[in-house]
C-alpha cells in the first residue's frame, strides 16, 4: 500500500478581513453573531495545515476528516457570500500551499479562494487513504478500508471536475488534473488490493474470483503507473519508493491473476482430470511477466526485487510440477494464447459529496459538530481530572507516611510520659525529641490534617459541575433530536457521555474516601494535640511541664499533664 504525503499551508488573517467585510456589508449584530463560527473555522484551519504529525497517528485520522469535511462546508458558505481578489470590496488575502511532492516543497500563492477548498479537498483524500492502509491487515477490516479507499478515489475525481472550471496556473503538480487521475487509480487499485488480500484469507480456494480481481488491481496500477511516469509527476515523485512501486505491482498482480488462473484450472484439471494444459499455459503467462519486469526494473527497493524473484522461483516450480504431469499422464496441448482474463472492479465509488456542500447554517452541519465538541472535552475533562486526583492522593499517601512512620520511629509523644521521676528527664528521650524537632515541625503535623479534606471539597464541587454540563448537553440534545426528528442522525449524547460520566463518578467515589479517611485523621490529631504541643518545647519547658510525684512517691497519672 502507498501513502501520500499532505500539502502544508500557511496561517493566513482570514478572520479579521472577514468580519471587516461584514461589519461594513451587513452592520456589527451580524459580524457579532457570525465571529464565533468564523473563529472555529480559523482553529480547525490551523490543525489543517499541519496534517503530517496526524497522518501518523491512526487516533487523530477520523478528527481530522470530520474537521476538514466541516471546514469545507464553512468555506463554500463564505465563498457564496463573499468575494475575493484585489478589487475595491473584495477581500484581498492569498492562500499559500506547499506542494507535496518533492524533497523542496514548492509554495504558490493563490488569490482564488477555490485554491483553498482544493488543497483542504486534497488532504482530506490523503486521509481517507491512511484510514485504509490503516485498516488493510488480517486485524483490521478490509471491508472498512475498501470504503476508505473509494471514498479517497470519490475526492480526487471530484477534484479533477472542479479542476475543469478553475481560472488560472497558480496551482501546484499535485492540484494538475493528471495527479488527481493518478490518485483517482491508486485508490481504485488499493481497494482492489484489499478485496483480493480478504479473499486470500477468507476464500483461498476462489481461483477464479481471485484472478479477476488482481486482474483489474494491475490495470488501476498500470493506468496509475502510466500517469505518475510522465511529466509533470515524474519531475518530483520519488522514482524508487513511489514510481517504482507503482510499475512493480502492476507486474505483480498481472502475473497473479495468471498464476491464480493456473491454480483454478489445476483445481479442475484435479478434480475432472482435464484442463493441466492451460494451467500450464497461464503459469507460463505468470513467469513472462515477471521475468519482463526483471529486464524493465530500473532502481526499485531492494524488498520488490527480493519478491520478484521469490514469485519467479514460486512459478517456475508449479511449471516443472504440472510439466511433469502432463508429459507422463495426460498429455495436453499447452495453448500458446490461453483466453485472457476478464477484469473484475468488486467495488464502487462512495461519494461525500453531501456532506462537502451542505450550508454550514444547517442543523445537520451541527448535528456533527456537537459528538466532536464532547469528545474533546471530554479528553479536556479527564487530563485535568486526573491530574487532580494525583495531586489528592499524593497529599493523602505522604500525610498517612508521616503519621503512621515519623512518630512510630520516635515513639513519640507517648514516650514523653514515660518518666517517673520529677523534674527529670532521661537522655535518651531527650535526643528523640531533638531529632524529632530537627526533622520536622511539628506544629506544623496538626495544620496538615484537614488540608486533604478541603481541597477534596472543592475538588468534589468542580466534578459536580462538570457533570451538570455533561446533563444539561444531554437535555439540549434531547430536545433537538425531539424538534428535528429522523433528521437529528448524531449518536445520542448519553451513550457518548456513559463513559465520561463513568469516570468522574469514579474519580469523586475516590475524592470522598480520601475525605472520610483524613477526617478520621483530623480527628485523631486534635485527641491528641496539646500532646503534640509538647514536642514543640525547649527542654527547660518540657521539665517543667513533667508531672509531680506525690508525696506518698506515687506517680501522678499522665493525664494530669494540661
Amino acid at each position: 500500500m502507498l501513502s501520500l504525503q499532505t500539502k502544508q499551508g500557511e496561517k493566513m488573517e482570514l478572520v479579521e478581513s472577514l468580519l471587516k467585510s461584514i461589519r461594513e456589508e451587513f452592520g456589527p449584530q451580524v459580524a457579532d453573531r457570525l465571529e464565533p463560527t468564523l473563529r472555529l473555522m480559523q482553529d480547525y484551519r490551523g490543525g489543517l495545515i499541519q496534517l503530517q504529525g496526524c497522518i501518523n497517528d491512526p487516533n487523530s485520522l477520523e478528527r481530522v476528516a470530520m474537521q476538514s469535511k466541516l471546514y469545507l462546508s464553512m468555506w463554500t458558505s463564505i465563498c457564496q457570500d463573499f468575494t475575493f481578489g484585489t478589487d475595491k470590496g473584495c477581500i484581498d488575502v492569498k492562500f499559500v500551499w506547499t506542494d507535496s511532492y518533492g524533497k523542496k516543497k514548492k509554495k504558490t500563492p493563490s488569490t482564488n479562494p477555490n485554491s483553498e477548498r482544493l488543497a483542504v479537498l486534497y488532504n482530506l483524500g490523503v486521509v481517507y487513504n491512511q484510514m485504509g492502509i490503516n485498516l488493510s491487515n488480517p486485524n483490521g477490516s478490509y471491508k472498512e478500508a475498501v470504503g476508505k479507499f473509494m471514498t479517497a478515489a470519490w475526492i480526487f475525481e471530484q477534484i479533477r471536475t472542479e479542476l475543469a472550471n478553475y481560472k488560472g496556473k497558480d496551482l501546484e503538480v499535485d492540484l494538475t488534473d493528471q495527479n488527481a487521475h493518478m490518485c483517482a487509480h491508486l485508490m481504485k487499485a488499493q481497494a482492489q488490493q484489499c478485496v483480493y488480500e480478504f479473499l486470500r484469507v477468507s476464500a483461498p480456494d476462489k481461483y477464479g474470483l481471485m484472478a479477476k480481481v488482481a486482474m483489474q488491481a494491475a490495470i488501476c496500477y498500470g493506468s496509475a503507473y502510466s500517469y505518475a511516469s510522465t511529466h509533470p509527476i515524474s519531475d518530483v515523485a520519488d522514482k524508487k519508493n513511489f514510481i517504482g512501486v507503482l510499475e512493480f505491482n502492476e507486474y505483480f498482480f498481472t502475473a497473479q491473476a495468471y498464476y491464480m488462473a493456473c491454480l483454478d484450472y489445476q483445481d479442475k484439471w484435479e478434480k475432472e482430470s482435464m484442463g493441466i494444459g492451460k494451467a500450464i499455459a497461464y503459469v507460463q503467462k505468470a513467469i513472462q511477466f515477471m521475468e519482463k519486469y526483471k529486464k524493465s526494473e530500473k532502481s526499485l527497493a531492494p524488498s520488490a526485487v527480493t519478491k520478484s524473484k521469490s514469485l519467479l522461483d514460486e512459478y517456475r516450480a508449479k511449471e516443472e510440477y504440472l510439466n511433469k504431469k502432463n508429459d507422463k499422464i495426460y498429455h495436453e496441448r499447452v495453448p500458446e494464447n490461453p483466453e485472457e482474463i476478464d477484469p473484475l472492479m468488486y467495488t464502487k465509488v462512495k461519494s461525500i459529496e453531501n456532506e462537502l456542500v451542505q450550508p454550514f447554517d444547517g442543523q445537520a452541519i451541527l448535528a456533527r459538530m456537537v459528538p466532536m465538541a464532547v469528545q474533546e472535552l471530554q479528553e479536556e475533562y479527564k487530563n485535568k481530572v486526573e491530574a487532580l486526583i494525583k495531586q489528592v492522593h499524593g497529599i493523602v499517601n505522604n500525610t498517612n507516611a508521616f503519621q503512621s512512620k515519623f512518630l512510630a520511629k520516635y515513639n513519640l509523644p507517648s514516650a514523653l510520659y514515660g518518666a517517673v521521676k520529677a523534674q527529670e528527664l532521661p537522655e535518651d528521650l531527650w535526643q528523640k525529641v531533638k531529632q524529632c524537632k530537627e526533622a520536622n515541625n511539628t506544629s506544623g503535623l496538626a495544620e496538615t490534617s484537614g488540608y486533604v479534606s478541603t481541597l477534596a471539597v472543592n475538588n468534589c464541587a468542580t466534578l459536580d459541575t462538570l457533570m451538570a454540563k455533561l446533563a444539561q448537553e444531554e437535555q439540549e440534545d434531547k430536545a433537538l433530536r425531539e424538534k428535528y426528528g429522523a433528521a437529528w442522525t448524531m449518536e445520542p449524547s448519553g451513550k457518548i457521555n456513559r463513559s465520561l460520566k463513568k469516570g468522574l463518578k469514579y474519580y469523586k467515589d475516590k475524592l470522598t474516601l480520601g475525605k472520610v479517611a483524613d477526617d478520621k485523621a483530623r480527628t485523631v490529631m486534635n485527641d491528641c494535640k496539646e500532646r503534640l504541643a509538647l514536642l514543640d518545647l525547649d527542654k527547660a519547658e518540657l521539665i517543667a511541664k513533667m508531672p509531680q510525684t506525690k508525696s506518698d512517691g506515687k506517680e501522678m497519672s499522665p493525664s494530669a499533664i494540661k
